[in-house]
């Protein structure tokens, strides 16, 4: 298989699908095991070829190949991705460093890098037939949920805590989510911050938070730890001599 979901727990495999609960094997046992998706890396770079690489396109979606959504009939976006490097002068002065380069994720559809996220994770909720989608937040990452479920049709309930600014609750729901307050202390044994009570209630969810760890780890890497292309999600560096203005091609 060249994606699949496998324990960081016990090892064990599984076809991509949704194991919202985690490991069947673990659970099994009493204990809860992580699924995160895997990938056959040298059959999947031994099919895309060199020219992969160098191709411009104008989203995230650029490197399907190497996200868990196999059919792209089924894909959500925005167009999130591919946001610029801007040159800081005055940190690059400060470090006493030549360029330091910062990915601006303001420009992204919900104005995060929650969206990174979502496109992926909406997109597989299509693939697994889930029609709604809840999540809980403070802002950021309800925004970004509740776009993309509009985006494809799903409705969406944001479970928000009481100290959210008004500005944040009247943005997700014109992104069309139902929002509900409620108090932190209700959220779930497992620490995702969804109160159990409520989201079991809400039949065909798609959970967005650590429940879709399967999925929401996957476009974290689409975010360049190079200039060149995407290896990771840590700090931007980039070797040599940059242009002068900041370009999208250069970090997707």
């Amino acid at each position: 298989m060249e994606t699949h979901l496998k324990c960081r727990g016990c090892g064990k495999e599984y076809e991509l699908g949704g194991y919202f609960g985690g490991c069947p094997d673990c659970a099994s046992r009493g204990e809860r095991g992580t699924l995160e998706v895997a990938y056959d890396y040298d059959a999947i770079a031994s099919r895309l070829g060199p020219t992969f690489w160098g191709m411009a396109w104008d989203s995230l979606w650029q490197y399907a190949p190497l996200l868990p959504v196999a059919d792209t009939g089924n894909i959500v976006s925005l167009g999130e991705g591919n946001t610029p490097l801007t040159l800081s002068r005055v940190v690059s002065e400060m470090l006493g460093l030549r360029y330091i380069f910062f990915k601006n994720e303001s420009v992204s559809p919900t104005w995060s890098h929650k969206d990174r996220l979502h496109t992926v994770a909406t997109s597989m909720a299509k693939v697994l037939n889930y029609s709604k989608s809840v999540a809980s937040s403070t802002g950021n990452h309800g925004a970004a949920a509740a776009a993309y479920a509009s985006a494809a049709g799903m409705d969406s309930v944001i479970f928000c805590p009481e100290e959210t600014s008004k500005l944040l609750l009247d943005l997700i729901s014109t992104l069309g989510a139902r929002v509900l307050i409620t108090d932190w202390e209700g959220r779930s044994a497992e620490g995702t911050g969804t109160p159990r009570s409520s989201s079991e209630r809400i039949t065909r969810v798609v959970p967005t938070p650590m429940e879709l760890r399967v999925t929401r780890l996957s476009p974290s890497r689409c975010t360049a730890s190079w200039a060149t292309f995407p290896i990771g999600s840590s700090s931007l560096w980039r070797r040599g001599t940059p242009s002068t203005a900041p370009g999208r091609a250069s970090g997707r």
